[in-house]
């Protein structure tokens, strides 16, 4: 389970940011995707800043359209899905010996990108 220290808003603005999208742009495709019961972008401001909570239905429009989680965006908390799953339970299928070497594949990766991390 991985905590995000980011608030609501916070997690809002990354994943409309991380969408290439304007605060009106996102409006406007809520619009072309949930019609008349969509919210605007000046709603999207709001929630961005903390000043107001979307409702359950917005925070469900804003999940569809982001690919998230209703939880993640509330609570910062990501849950395994069905693919790490999948993944964990074909590593715990390994014999011993090969799960060793994914072990030091692993550690090799992480030592290589923390190296270079700290060259910057």
């Amino acid at each position: 389970m991985y905590k995000d220290k980011e608030n609501l808003g916070g997690r809002l603005a990354r994943c409309r940011e991380k969408a290439s999208l304007s605060q009106r742009q996102l409006g406007k495709l809520a619009e072309k995707e949930f019609g008349k019961d969509a919210f605007s972008w000046q709603s999207i401001s709001k929630w961005e800043s903390n000043e107001v909570v979307p409702s359950p239905e917005y925070l469900n429009q804003l999940a569809v359209l982001y690919d998230v989680k209703t939880s993640w965006l509330l609570t910062g908390i990501r849950t395994r899905n069905d693919a790490d799953n999948k993944l964990l339970n074909s590593y715990h299928g390994l014999a011993r010996e090969d799960q060793k070497m994914v072990d030091a594949l692993i550690r090799n990766f992480q030592n290589k990108y923390k190296t270079e991390g700290e060259g910057r």
